[in-house]
């Protein structure tokens, strides 16, 4: 696989860094176990090849979202009540990374209806 090739493969809307999963994962382990759960067998999937050269560790894995359209969206739900009740709660920082997160998955999610209607 070239450079471009792995370029265009990551950008896509249902691929995702590893550390995107897992502060995902870290963010829904007490709300949503059964999620945190299905999350976790994610990380552990093979992750998009790396073209030749490409020495960066495993925090810089990108890897496919092969969650359900239920699934996606209870990630969804659950990040937005995150980000509802952080921000309630005055913890700003904390509600705009689980905004950026939500916006993640939000086009995870609209990639995923989009392939499947």
């Amino acid at each position: 696989m070239d450079d471009a090739e792995y370029r265009r493969l990551c950008s896509q809307p249902d691929v995702m860094r590893r550390t995107e999963i897992r502060a995902t994962l870290t963010r829904l382990t007490k709300s949503r176990p059964d999620l945190a759960e299905r999350l976790e067998a994610l990380l552990q999937s093979a992750p998009i090849p790396k073209p030749p050269g490409h020495d960066a560790g495993a925090d810089t894995d990108y890897l496919a979202i092969h969650l359900t359209e239920d699934e996606i969206e209870a990630i969804v739900d659950a990040l937005g009540d995150l980000e509802s009740a952080l921000a309630l709660d005055g913890h700003h920082d904390q509600a705009s990374a689980a905004g950026m997160l939500l916006d993640r998955w939000n086009a995870a999610e609209s990639a995923n209806r989009t392939r499947h209607n």
